[in-house]
């Protein structure tokens, strides 16, 4: 073989064992051990979940209607985003996924509805896959995205012109991705929510139809219910107090379209069966009762307070420390 020198630190390692009488002594298991004794720390202490409390003026008044779920579902994650101001890192070269599917649907339903707002072409599925063709765009390139995700939006686009081809009868015009805000007294001062409402259909009998599109699933009705899926009845509260430009009445019905492209191509979700009045007035009540409690400084933004109602994914799980107190659970 090749002789080899022997490493400088090893060498010096056997003079200084050899000086103090450890001359072999140490074997080459210990070496590893003795490595990781390097890190160790002398003791520990279990440290508390996060409890921010930052001071009144830092906290927010103004949230977005999917913020304010977030706010009753994960405190933390409020706190991370919009006091520490902490955003996540888009990943590089990352293949689309199913948000980015739900980005481009929005997209080329918004384009479509400001076309034809009233009556619908008689070719209206050529045009909404047309329009779909050129947002879509970048994405189709990918072969994945084209083999997987156009013959969805080719299904979803059918299933849609049907619907609209029957429910044009009774509506006068479909206003998209209106921008709108509510603002509400807090303890402290007033706090502002802001909505952008994917569709506000005008119906002719009077009043409006709210409509929300989902590519994935539909919150289930117990969460509307009970205020931890608050937007559309939120985007009815800010309807019926005429935060909508130009859109002055009261919502009729609210609706989650669900539009995943499978098996059904598309589903209509009602919640709030007849007059929504009273779910919105509960959501509503809910979201009051949050900022006053949040307007005592000594209100924490926890992480995660109620794991029943956890949300599906956070950006800041790691900040929360989730995994120590699941394990101990």
């Amino acid at each position: 073989g090749v002789p080899t020198v022997p490493s400088r630190w090893l060498l010096r390692l056997d003079t200084v064992l050899q000086a103090v009488g450890l001359d072999g002594a140490i074997g080459p298991d210990d070496l590893p051990h003795a490595a990781e004794l390097i890190d160790r720390a002398q003791g520990y202490r279990p440290l508390p979940p996060p409890e921010p409390r930052p001071p009144l003026s830092a906290r927010p008044r103004k949230l977005s209607v999917t913020h304010i779920e977030i706010w009753l579902r994960d405190p933390y994650a409020i706190y991370a985003r919009h006091i520490l101001g902490l955003r996540p890192l888009e990943e590089l070269d990352a293949d689309p996924g199913r948000a980015e599917l739900g980005t481009v649907i929005h997209q080329t339903l918004d384009t479509f509805y400001r076309r034809f707002p009233q009556a619908m072409p008689v070719n209206a599925e050529e045009e909404l896959l047309a329009i779909g063709r050129q947002q879509f765009g970048p994405v189709l390139s990918r072969p994945g995205a084209w083999a997987f995700w156009w013959p969805r939006f080719t299904r979803i686009a059918r299933w849609l012109v049907d619907q609209e081809r029957v429910r044009r009868l009774g509506i006068t015009e479909s206003l998209s991705e209106c921008e709108g805000s509510l603002t509400l007294n807090g303890r402290s001062e007033p706090f502002t929510i802001t909505a952008k409402a994917d569709r506000i259909d005008r119906l002719a009998e009077g009043g409006f139809l709210l409509v929300d599109y989902k590519t994935g699933s539909v919150p289930p009705v117990k969460q509307v219910q009970t205020g931890f899926a608050p937007q559309l009845p939120l985007e009815g509260a800010i309807l019926r107090g005429g935060g909508f430009k130009g859109v002055n009445g009261s919502p009729a019905a609210l609706e989650y379209w669900r539009l995943s492209g499978g098996e059904p191509a598309g589903e209509r979700c009602q919640i709030g069966a007849g007059d929504p009045a009273s779910l919105i007035d509960r959501v509503v009540a809910r979201v009051e009762a949050l900022i006053n409690r949040f307007d005592d400084p000594a209100t924490p933004y926890l992480a995660v307070p109620s794991p029943l109602w956890a949300p599906r994914y956070s950006d800041y799980r790691h900040l929360e420390r989730l995994a120590e107190s699941e394990a101990e659970e």
